[in-house]
């Protein structure tokens, strides 16, 4: 499974727990952030890259970081979490999404949100019914 981190902001994660992270996910990584006005995401197929990108934001925002283990879909950066949903929101997951992905090209994660998640406004995800199917949806 994938490792997802919720990190808050005016906390630190240490480059050996990072590092960990990754040598049991190796198969790329990301963190995402957002500044008030928008969501930024970074991804990596190397840890040093992560690292050193990371570390220009740590503590400053909470981030949610995303070390990933190929599932579906081939390692390759468009594959990597995390992923945006909207001007408002990004998107990572730990886990197997049933019926979506394959194994040649696109992630399930990727594949769900550009069948399903893509085209939802931002407000539907403050309706707790709407978060009820998606969270089942997603397992």
């Amino acid at each position: 499974m994938c490792i997802a981190i919720l990190k808050p902001v005016g906390k630190s994660l240490s480059r050996e727990l990072l590092y960990n992270c990754y040598t049991s996910n190796p198969d790329g990584c990301g963190f995402a952030y957002a500044t008030g006005d928008d969501v930024v995401i970074h991804k990596f197929m190397k840890f040093e890259d992560f690292y050193n990108e990371y570390q220009k934001y740590d503590g400053k925002y909470t981030m949610l970081i995303h070390f990933r283990i190929a599932t579906h879909g081939a390692v390759e950066l468009d594959n990597c979490h995390p992923f945006v949903l909207n001007s408002r929101m990004a998107l990572i997951h730990n886990g197997v999404i049933t019926g979506y992905g394959d194994k040649k090209t696109k992630s399930d994660t990727r594949d769900f949100i550009d069948k399903v998640l893509g085209n939802i406004s931002w407000k539907m995800f403050k309706n707790p019914a709407f978060c009820e199917l998606v969270g089942n949806a997603i397992g």
